[in-house]
């Protein structure tokens, strides 16, 4: 491809915009040793950047003898995201600025799952965000989509998600055809753990394996410092066997992680061990805050039962971390999900299974860690990748050209 003048431009201002991001605040004359490209060059780029709004001046610098710097910053309100995570009969919507940074959050309660209702609830979600006054005059970026399952973000199609029961939904396109603005779309496992490698404390390590555990049992990997995610699906530690002809799981299979840890699989764990007839009798929960509240119930009223089920968990949980620390030989764990609001009564046992049947020394050194970012870090991710993408991203040779 011929460089011409109007790429080059593009592609130095990307290179500027991505130092300004990373160094939080910095002057012109550190931006040009960093980037190699003359201090004539910068001036005239960030002269481009502020006019065009992008970056700000926020204060003057310490002084080496000379004037004293105006150092640089990342005009964080030029333009917003939308990240949504679908859920099982929920969507959780969160709305940043350009630099991530979530400024709203709300969760909508669904009557479906179906494909057609979360389009609707999406785009019905943007065009009430973008009728607002502070967001009027401000570029929207578009949307991140984090859905549990095998995604090809390349397309944007969910090809198969058992608990929302898609195949083959193509939601990216639809979106972007229903709301005239880019859409990437990952696993949502995916984008937890690239919010976690970007801004948590994952990313002081090169290899990392995230789980999630809640209504659903997830997994992703970054390998390398990058996310690995295979043809799609990889990753998908709920979706491991633990118990040959175990209890069928939604994936069709038997005896998977996820179908004997999940929160339908301790309830019904519950169920078996307890005499007591209200806990016994509940009838089917349908949504993960029933099952919760069923947890919580059981530990008032027959808390030895509860236990035991905790206790059964805790043994496969430990064997599955223990199954990636020899397969992957992980720097770094990350264990998150709704669980954790247990994680008294089953994850030290887990940990302690995992370490001591590592083979040889695998598990002494990996760090296993517990996830501090909450809820927010399932569509973080998703977002952050988006920004990039459309704002900050550079050609794959990172190089500059002086124009």
């Amino acid at each position: 491809m011929k460089l011409t003048r109007d790429i080059l431009k593009d592609h130095n201002e990307k290179i500027v915009l991505r130092t300004i991001r990373q160094m939080g605040e910095v002057s012109r004359t550190t931006i040009s040793k960093k980037t190699g490209l003359s201090i004539a060059s910068i001036t005239n780029i960030t002269s481009r950047l502020l006019e065009a709004n992008l970056i700000k001046e926020n204060r003057y610098g310490k002084s080496k003898g000379g004037r004293r710097p105006v150092l640089l910053g990342i005009n964080e309100k030029h333009s917003w995201a939308i990240g949504v995570k679908v859920g099982y009969l929920y969507l959780y919507f969160v709305v940043t600025d350009l630099l991530g940074t979530p400024v709203l959050e709300q969760k909508i309660p669904l009557n479906t799952a179906s494909y057609n209702a979360v389009v609707e609830k999406i785009a019905d979600f943007v065009n009430t965000i973008v009728k607002i006054p502070e967001y009027v005059d401000r570029k929207f970026l578009g949307i991140g989509v984090a859905v549990s399952g095998s995604v090809d973000s390349e397309h944007g199609i969910v090809k198969s998600s058992y608990i929302l029961e898609w195949g083959n939904v193509p939601i990216g396109p639809v979106l972007e055809e229903r709301i005239k603005a880019p859409v990437l779309v990952y696993n949502d496992v995916d984008s937890f753990a690239v919010a976690h490698y970007t801004i948590g404390r994952a990313k002081k390590y090169k290899n990392c394996i995230f789980i999630t555990l809640g209504s659903g049992v997830g997994g992703a990997m970054i390998l390398g410092g990058k996310l690995y995610t295979g043809r799609g699906g990889a990753g998908e530690i709920g979706h491991m066997t633990v118990i040959c002809d175990g209890k069928k799981c939604s994936c069709g299979s038997y005896g998977c992680l996820e179908a004997e840890i999940s929160f339908n699989a301790l309830v019904d764990r519950i169920k078996k061990k307890t005499n007591i007839e209200s806990l016994k009798n509940r009838s089917c929960l349908t949504t993960e805050d029933e099952a919760i509240h069923y947890i919580h119930k059981a530990l008032q009223i027959d808390r030895e039962a509860v236990i035991e089920a905790f206790d059964e968990i805790s043994v496969l949980l430990g064997v599955a971390i223990k199954n990636m620390i020899n397969i992957f030989a992980p720097d770094y764990v990350l264990i998150g999900g709704e669980a954790l609001e247990f994680r008294d009564l089953f994850l030290k046992k887990a940990i302690l299974i995992a370490r001591e049947n590592s083979f040889g020394d695998l598990g002494d050194d990996v760090v296993i860690d517990i996830d501090d970012m909450g809820e927010v870090a399932w569509v973080q991710g998703v977002i952050l990748n988006l920004i990039e993408k459309e704002v900050f991203q550079v050609d794959g040779r990172g190089n500059t050209y002086e124009v």
